[in-house]
């Protein structure tokens, strides 16, 4: 109960007799009705106490009354203790609903950049804060840089995490202002963390750090008033924290423009492997992958999922940030029709080595999403952005060194997974001085030598395997002269949990091994009826590309696994460039493979709809467009011979909970003499489910010509007499 009540000092309070009272602030206005508060609004002035104003009152109203009314403007959040000092600092404390400041709390400024501590310890007088100079005796501790990756802020951090001392970070240089992030020890992420993020999401500056063995360029550009700006918001940030300890400032950075005043806030994230603020070891070993049951409730666009593509974005969009985030940016393409919706993802992809091509290779890292609406292209994007980050390899994975013999029959050989052939070992210079990356034939493995294993876990046997490091994730470092693989994202997925991104990592599987037994041996397969699905979407899709110049079709690749494979084509019509296109898709769902082989192709319409295309410094996809053309790659066209297929030939496999499909999917390629192995990459802090599903067996869309399904599954289900030899397969490798 409030001793001397005002009226909150952000109200303009205005009398309307008989009966009205109006309480006016910037953002709000609240009426107030009865003659009982016209006469309580000239006595609510925090002169009086409680029991003066309702015998002021007296006169006029029952004690019962007068107290009823009191009591109901103090519920409702209209009154306070009685304020002293400038009418206006209070009005603004009050309309943030930020408490008086506490007695003998203070704040020590240090300043590391060409911006002095004096001038925020000004700012910070002027709002009544006691400025310490000792940061050893401060609340809070406001450390100025022109740059958060400055290495002196490594001795700040240790500090902070020795004594737990919560302290500020402020940036007051360049166009835009950093103010924060508040790093409170045990509770937020630390400087170390922070630092991490920056340096990947500005690999330049990186780079030349890496290469120079100095810090990187600080910013520059300021203005006395955009520093004075920084200055008081920064001091304003601090005591409302200081105040209040507001969860919304805690482990966030709010970016400022200094030009167009638009503001960002920023959250960071922590990493529990951190080597300041966390374990600094390894993180713990994976535990064995048990699906649990999991009702699906979206099942339209994309795959099957537990939440909906906007429920994923309001999950995880908080790590899309330039500066914070684990994703850069989103940005949709222009397409010119809200039916081709793609969204492209910059993200970290790792650090550049000491060579220029490392640094543009990571500056040209995208990953696309794609959708037939806006939001699960976004999600979409956002979640292979995620997927991309999580495989990584960072050194603190969980792993053992062996040699394959050493580990028995736990390891997975390596030549079960990479199937190149023993013709394309020998003849691997050429080769790889004539394509592009997605063809690089590695270096043979040597089975005596010593390397790293990472365990994945059976779900066909229920028990650990190991595969080598360098094959579970990008960027593994292998010496010169044993490069026997890299890692790439072939049954790579993410999800909102752990069984969304298994099923979705074997679809990958599945449709790259129809996609690579029907590519290499140039098969002819039936079309898919389009005109029997009835899907307005598909109708508008196919109008849209006709209004383009071009004609799509869809053809069934479904093999002996029998779960449905598509892949849409595209080509333009009455142009000797035909610019083809192909979109690939499997799911147990037929309908969701077709949209998925559909808004794939899709995606490959948004990056090619401008000329000269800018992504033809790839050989492969450089000889493809220009010189690819239906007449001589007739595999692309329908089996003129076969009925259309129907997406009802498909029996329906799939349930309502993703753990059946799951176990539906181990038992369909154990029934083909394959085993299921899953890698859970998934990153402590960041929240999405990330996996890596292996089945030695089924190949990769890329050009890898070992024995095998390759060569089998064509002759096994009487769509070639034969089996080719491996100079009788597609010369053009698939490039993507």
């Amino acid at each position: 109960m409030l001793e001397r009540p005002q009226f909150k000092p952000h109200f303009q309070v205005e009398v309307l007799p008989p009966d009205t009272v109006f309480l006016l602030s910037e953002d709000d206005a609240f009426s107030l009705t009865g003659s009982v508060y016209v006469l309580l609004a000239s006595l609510l002035d925090g002169t009086r106490d409680r029991q003066e104003i309702l015998e002021a009152v007296a006169g006029r109203y029952s004690e019962v009354a007068a107290h009823f009314a009191l009591s109901r403007l103090e519920r409702r959040g209209y009154l306070c203790e009685r304020v002293q000092g400038d009418p206006a600092e209070a009005a603004y404390w009050s309309m943030r609903d930020v408490p008086p400041a506490e007695e003998g709390r203070g704040i020590a400024v240090a300043a590391l950049g060409s911006v002095p501590a004096a001038e925020f310890e000004t700012a910070l007088k002027a709002l009544d804060v006691r400025v310490e100079s000792d940061p050893e005796t401060a609340d809070l501790v406001m450390v100025v840089a022109d740059d958060y990756l400055d290495p002196r802020l490594a001795e700040w951090n240790e500090a902070a995490l020795r004594t737990g001392r919560p302290w500020m970070l402020v940036k007051p240089v360049g166009r835009v202002l950093w103010l924060g992030p508040i790093l409170v020890p045990g509770v937020t992420a630390c400087w170390r963390c922070l630092s991490e993020r920056l340096a990947d999401n500005r690999p330049v500056e990186t780079f030349v750090a890496l290469r120079t063995g100095r810090p990187g360029p600080s910013p520059v550009a300021a203005l006395p008033s955009t520093v004075q700006t920084a200055v008081h918001a920064a001091a304003t940030l601090a005591v409302d924290w200081l105040r209040t300890d507001a969860d919304d400032l805690r482990g966030t950075l709010v970016s400022l423009d200094s030009a167009g005043l638009d503001s960002r806030r920023h959250r960071l994230i922590r990493d529990t492997t951190c080597r300041a603020c966390g374990t600094g070891e390894v993180e713990p070993d994976r535990r064995p992958i048990v699906p649990a049951s999991r009702k699906k409730t979206f099942t339209t666009d994309g795959g099957h999922r537990t939440v909906s593509p906007e429920e994923t974005l309001s999950r995880h969009e908080h790590l899309i940030s330039p500066i914070t985030g684990v994703v850069r940016d989103l940005r949709a393409f222009e397409t010119g029709s809200p039916l081709i919706t793609v969204y492209a993802g910059a993200h970290s992809f790792g650090r550049p080595g000491h060579d220029l091509a490392s640094l543009r290779r990571l500056l040209v890292t995208e990953s696309a999403g794609k959708g037939r609406s806006d939001a699960q292209a976004k999600a979409s994007a956002l979640s292979e952005a995620i997927e991309r980050h999580s495989g990584v390899f960072t050194g603190r994975e969980p792993r053992l060194s062996a040699t394959y013999a050493g580990l028995g029959e736990s390891a997975v050989h390596p030549a079960a997974c990479l199937q190149f052939s023993d013709e394309q070992y020998r003849g691997r210079e050429r080769w790889n001085r004539e394509h592009s990356g997605y063809a690089w034939v590695p270096e043979p493995f040597d089975e005596s030598r010593e390397i790293e294993w990472t365990p994945v876990w059976s779900l066909s046997l229920g028990r650990w395997r190991y595969l080598p490091t360098a094959f579970c994730y990008y960027g593994y470092p292998l010496p010169d002269g044993h490069r026997f693989c890299v890692g790439d994202s072939n049954g790579n997925a993410s999800g909102n949990n752990l069984e969304e991104a298994i099923l979705q990592g074997f679809m990958e599987l599945v449709e790259r091994d129809g996609v690579a037994v029907w590519w290499y041996n140039r098969l002819r397969r039936p079309a898919l009826d389009l005109d029997s699905v009835a899907d307005p979407y598909l109708a508008e899709v196919r109008a849209e590309y006709t209004r383009r110049g071009r004609e799509m079709w869809v053809l069934d690749l479904t093999g002996d696994l029998g779960i449905p494979t598509y892949a849409a084509v595209s080509a333009r019509v009455g142009r000797p460039d035909q610019h083809i296109i192909q979109g690939y898709g499997a799911h147990l769902d037929p309908k969701i493979a077709l949209l998925r082989a559909v808004t794939e192709m899709n995606q490959m319409m948004a990056l090619t709809m401008n000329e000269p295309l800018d992504f033809t410094d790839d050989p492969d996809n450089r000889y493809w467009y220009e010189h690819a053309t239906l007449a001589n790659q007739p595999y692309l066209l329908p089996h003129p011979g076969l009925e259309p297929a129907k997406l009802s030939d498909h029996a329906r496999r799939w349930s309502d909970d993703l753990r059946d499909d799951i176990q539906t999917c181990v038992d369909i390629v154990a029934a083909h003499g394959m085993e299921t192995l899953i890698l859970d990459q998934t990153r402590p802090g960041i929240g999405m489910n990330v996996v890596k599903v292996i089945v030695p067996g089924l190949r990769h869309f890329w050009a890898r010509f070992a024995p095998g399904r390759l060569y089998d599954v064509p002759v096994k289900l009487g769509w070639l007499p034969r089996r080719l030899r491996e100079d009788q397969l597609n010369p053009l490798p698939i490039s993507s």
